[in-house]
C-alpha cells in the first residue's frame, strides 16, 4: 500500500517506527531507501520550506543510520546553537555528536581550501606587484566574509556568487585568470568535502 495515500505526519511516521522496533523489525528491511516512504522523507528534509531538523531527528531518535545519513546534509541548514534542548535529547548523543563534528569538518574544510591566495603573475605595463598585491587582498577581504558568513551547507552556486564581484571588480586580466583558477579550485574542493554524517 502506498504511504502516500494517507499522507501521514512526521509523528504517525515517528510513532511506526518505534513500533516497528519495539516489536523487533529492522527499519533498514522494512523501510528501503528505494521505499515511497523514504524517498518522501527525504524530499520533506530537502524542502527549504520545512524545519531541518525534523527527519533528521525522527531518523536518529530511531537509530534508522541509512535516513539519518541521507537527511544529515539537509539538517547543516539548522545552526547548532539553534538545536533546543528536547531536540537534542531525541537526537541523542550519538547523532548529535556526528551531526556536530560534520559541521566543524565543513567549517574548517572551508577555511582550508580558502587558505591558499591567487598565483601572482609577472610585472606587466598595466599591472605591477603593487596592484596584484591589492588584488590579493581583496581576496583575503573576501575569504574572510565568506568565512564569517558561509554556513556547512553551502552551495556550489552561492560559492561561486560570493567570489562574483572581486572577479569583476579584477581589472588585469592575468589577475582576473588567476582569481577565477583559485575560485574553481575552491568550489572543486568543495565538492568533494564531506556531506553527511
Amino acid at each position: 500500500m502506498s504511504s502516500r495515500l494517507y499522507a501521514p505526519d512526521l509523528l504517525t511516521i515517528s510513532r511506526t517506527f518505534e513500533a516497528l522496533r519495539g516489536y523487533g523489525c529492522s527499519l533498514s528491511e522494512n523501510v528501503p531507501e528505494a521505499s515511497e516512504i523514504f524517498t518522501d522523507l527525504v524530499a520533506h528534509a530537502e524542502d527549504s520550506n520545512s524545519d531541518p531538523l525534523e527527519v533528521f531527528t525522527v531518523a536518529a531518535s530511531n537509530s534508522f543510520e541509512e535516513l539519518a545519513v541521507q537527511s544529515s546534509f539537509y539538517a547543516l541548514r539548522a545552526p547548532l546553537s539553534s538545536i533546543g534542548d528536547a531536540t537534542a535529547i531525541a537526537i541523542g548523543p550519538v547523532y548529535m555528536l556526528r551531526l556536530a563534528r560534520l559541521h566543524e569538518e565543513r567549517r574548517l574544510a572551508l577555511k582550508n581550501l580558502v587558505q591558499k591566495y591567487p598565483d601572482m603573475h609577472g610585472e606587466t605595463e598595466t599591472c605591477d606587484r603593487e596592484r596584484q598585491r591589492e588584488m590579493v587582498r581583496a581576496y583575503a577581504l573576501t575569504t574572510s566574509q565568506l568565512g564569517r558568513e558561509a554556513k556547512p551547507d553551502i552551495t556550489r552556486i552561492v560559492l561561486n556568487a560570493f567570489f562574483e564581484q572581486l572577479i569583476r571588480g579584477t581589472e588585469c586580466n592575468f589577475c582576473r585568470g588567476s582569481v577565477r583558477e583559485r575560485v574553481r579550485d575552491i568550489v572543486d574542493g568543495w565538492e568533494r568535502v564531506k556531506k553527511t554524517i
